[in-house]
């Protein structure tokens, strides 16, 4: 290196600075590209299915709920008619909201069962 000029030795150097800086430039491009994706996929898919089961879990709640006041109104023909309705609605929304979650694209940490239910 000694026999080259400082200029030419500087410009290498600038040279081989600038290639390292694009270099971490690139990388950092790619890594903010993924976690832009994952963000995505996290509020496109795990979000959406979260509020669907939380929406299953309330309407399963509601079916639970009709049961009993059918069977506490059980000598009230009106009421116990109106409390199916109520819990035919109920199972609609479950099922629909438990279709709609299981249509979604989600992650294996969400997939697996609890440990409640190994």
């Amino acid at each position: 290196m000694n026999q080259f000029p400082i200029g030419v030795r500087l410009a290498a150097v600038g040279v081989l600075a600038g290639l390292g800086m694009l270099l971490i430039g690139g990388s950092g491009l790619l890594a903010q590209s993924d976690a832009r994706e994952q963000l995505r996929r996290f509020v496109d898919n795990d979000v959406q299915a979260l509020a669907q089961l939380s929406n299953a879990r309330a309407a399963v709640g509601n079916l639970r709920r009709y049961e009993k006041d059918t069977l506490i109104n059980m000598a009230d023909a009106q009421t116990v008619a109106k409390y199916r309705r109520d819990w035919d609605e109920a199972e609609a929304k479950a099922r629909a909201a438990l279709d709609k979650a299981a249509a979604l694209k989600l992650s294996a940490e969400i997939q697996a069962p609890g440990p409640s239910a190994r």
